[in-house]
């Protein structure tokens, strides 16, 4: 099976996949307000609602902590799952606990300091689906969450390569460098098989240039990596999410 949040980092095959697909709609789409303590607010949140919609909802309630992730396209879920975030921010460092489906009959809690959270992965077992979350949250003044979040959107608004579609970083950053720095220093900056593209602004997003298939995709992600690993001798590993038949 296949839990779908809005497929933001996502790249399905052409054959499409061949397996039950999950989505966490309607009460997974919830916010609920718990508790204060010691000026920090619980908010427990359902793990199919949009990220866009949280910090929308924390900004109105004046509630910060989580404008990094104002301009993420995903859901609670997908993000908790990669423990999402952007450069000096991860959702983990406002969790406070996430409830997850370990079996059919089995719902597990995890509190935050039972979690190792990892650059870009929760490190949650594969077979868990993540149901809700409870963030803590800190009280400030709405004016002051809402610029916070215009110099995210502007950051994002700003990178030239996000007016092509794509799945974001294709690779996570290898420890003490970055992924789009081996890309380039591997001459592959601007690199294109069929469609699908290296964009010339940012060597670790693949861009679809011209109705790209996902094997232009894959195929090139393949001719990275091998690139990559003969060259400098270090293996990405994929920060995208493919679902493999």
């Amino acid at each position: 099976y296949l839990v779908l949040g809005r497929g933001a980092n996502l790249i399905v095959p052409d054959e499409g996949f061949k397996g039950l697909v999950i989505r966490l709609r309607g009460e997974f789409e919830t916010i609920e307000r718990l508790k204060t303590v010691k000026k920090t607010v619980y908010l427990r949140v359902g793990a199919g609602l949009s990220l866009p919609r949280l910090v929308a909802y924390a900004a109105r309630h004046g509630l910060s902590g989580l404008e990094p992730l104002t301009a993420i396209p995903g859901t609670v879920g997908g993000a908790i799952v990669m423990n999402a975030g952007v450069p000096g921010f991860s959702i983990s460092e406002r969790l406070s606990s996430v409830t997850c489906l370990a079996s059919p009959q089995k719902l597990v809690k995890r509190y935050a300091n039972q979690l190792r959270p990892a650059y870009r992965d929760m490190r949650l077992p594969g077979s868990w689906i993540v149901l809700s979350a409870v963030f803590k949250l800190t009280p400030a003044p709405e004016p002051v969450i809402r610029e916070r979040m215009r110099q995210y959107l502007k950051r994002r608004h700003d990178q030239v390569w996000r007016r092509f579609p794509s799945a974001g970083s294709i690779f996570k950053n290898p420890e003490g460098t970055f992924a789009g720095k081996l890309i380039e220093a591997c001459g592959l900056k601007g690199f294109r098989m069929g469609g699908a593209q290296v964009s010339p602004e940012h060597a670790n997003v693949i861009i679809n240039r011209d109705a790209a298939t996902a094997k232009d995709i894959l195929d090139l992600i393949t001719h990275i990596r091998e690139e990559v690993e003969r060259k400098t001798g270090i293996t990405l590993e994929l920060e995208v999410v493919i679902a493999r038949n």
